[in-house]
């Protein structure tokens, strides 16, 4: 699934996505929200693949992530999404996604 660059939502809805994980090579997805009041909330969780019937998953594999966006309050907020190993400080990050979010009543 392609990440959104922009989208609006009505307060109290939810919005999910998924980002290809690379965790075995080190790399976290982690978020930012630019907004001047709480506008919504992110959560991220990793897909459990493992959970699927008969499904063996090899050695070094990496867990994509669910993102979900919950709309709090009406207006407007930024969401930067980065996937980074924590230990490379002053490394730009591997991948990074900016998605402008407007909610409405």
């Amino acid at each position: 699934m392609e990440v959104p660059v922009k989208f609006e939502l009505k307060v109290g809805e939810k919005y999910t996505f998924r980002l290809k994980g690379l965790g075995a090579a080190g790399y976290n997805w982690e978020y930012t929200i630019e907004e001047t009041r709480k506008v919504v909330s992110v959560s991220l969780e990793f897909v459990d693949d493992q959970k699927k019937p008969g499904r063996i998953l090899p050695p070094g594999y990496s867990r994509d992530v669910l993102v979900t966006i919950q709309a709090l309050e009406s207006g407007h907020a930024t969401v930067h999404l980065t996937q980074r190993r924590s230990w490379e400080k002053n490394k730009p990050p591997l991948k990074e996604h900016v998605i402008e979010i407007f909610v409405k009543n």
